[in-house]
């Protein structure tokens, strides 16, 4: 009786009987518990994810570099690169020792009487700083051009969205890199020469004068690298920033001085080439014999205003342009 009564109740009441009766399944919402867990909120001023919208994780500068090192340990061509610079540096530079003893003892240049003591230290600077052009260059463009050719650039700015991190630690590390194959092929570069020179014609002494040449061919190759990743940065192609720059280095310097003896003008322009104001860094007192920009500061001058130029070329194409 009871269960047939509820039944009618049910069958016959109004919606809102029914609901009760069901016990709120008709769709009713049932009063929340008062000790439910409420979803935890970020406190106010964390570093998570706000309004708007930034990352609760950021690389840290230092981070960007380390990695950046361990990209240049881990490619193949930075070891390639080192091995030239360090064996085919010193090589050159023995082989040019060779010809100048050669023309002294032969009597086709002047004796020792004409040579500083810095002479020798200069020989040895040439290898490293001729060879060193092309490497340096090169490296510096394939730091950066390797990642777009690759699409690795899209993980590293989504890793590091700041860009101008990353710029920063790839400048960072290409020049210690640089510096480091700088100072040790420079330094063999000295000793291969010394054998060479043995017989003291041409004397070969580490003095103020050959310490400070050896420094500007270490400055001169971190210069040569910032500008080539630089142009790494503004063409994002391995080929034409390569052809750029040896066109920069080499192929313009020898137009111009074609015409260099008939104009001023033209001469002007190619003592400012960054080759020949590295030669005022690392060519001793006889770089600047009959030239119209001569000393140790205007060849710092010149590869900085070149260096600015370069990264500031590719700063802005890596901010305006999507990777």
């Amino acid at each position: 009786m009871t269960a047939a009564l509820a039944a009618r109740q049910v069958a016959g009441g109004t919606p809102q009987t029914l609901a009760a009766s069901l016990g709120g399944f008709a769709g009713t919402p049932r009063r929340q518990d008062s000790a439910q867990v409420q979803e935890p909120q970020p406190p106010s001023g964390s570093s998570g994810a706000g309004s708007r919208g930034r990352p609760r994780y950021h690389l840290s500068f230092r981070g960007a570099v380390g990695a950046e090192w361990v990209k240049l340990r881990t490619v193949r061509f930075t070891w390639i690169n080192t091995i030239i610079q360090v064996v085919v540096g010193p090589g050159t530079a023995a082989l040019l020792a060779l010809v100048a003893l050669r023309a002294v003892q032969d009597g086709y240049a002047a004796g020792p009487g004409s040579y500083d003591t810095w002479s020798g230290a200069v020989l040895a600077n040439q290898g490293p700083a001729l060879v060193g052009t092309v490497t340096a260059l090169v490296l510096g463009v394939l730091m950066v051009t390797s990642e777009y050719s690759s699409g690795s650039i899209k993980v590293s700015l989504s890793a590091d969205p700041r860009r101008g991190q990353v710029f920063g630690a790839k400048v960072v590390g290409i020049v210690g890199v640089v510096a480091a194959i700088g100072v040790a092929s420079v330094a063999f570069s000295l000793v291969v020469v010394k054998l060479v020179l043995g017989s003291g014609l041409i004397p070969a002494e580490l003095n103020a004068e050959a310490i400070k040449a050896m420094i500007g061919v270490v400055i001169y190759l971190i210069a040569v690298a910032l500008i080539g990743l630089g142009m790494g940065f503004a063409l994002r192609s391995s080929a034409g920033a390569v052809t750029l720059g040896l066109g920069l280095f080499f192929v313009l310097d020898l137009a111009l001085q074609i015409g260099a003896s008939a104009s001023r003008v033209i001469e002007i322009i190619q003592e400012l080439l960054p080759v020949n104001a590295g030669m005022l860094l690392w060519g001793g007192p006889s770089a600047s014999q009959g030239a119209v920009i001569t000393g140790y500061g205007s060849g710092l001058g010149i590869l900085a205003a070149w260096v600015v130029l370069a990264l500031g070329s590719g700063y802005l194409v890596l901010r305006s342009r999507d990777a």
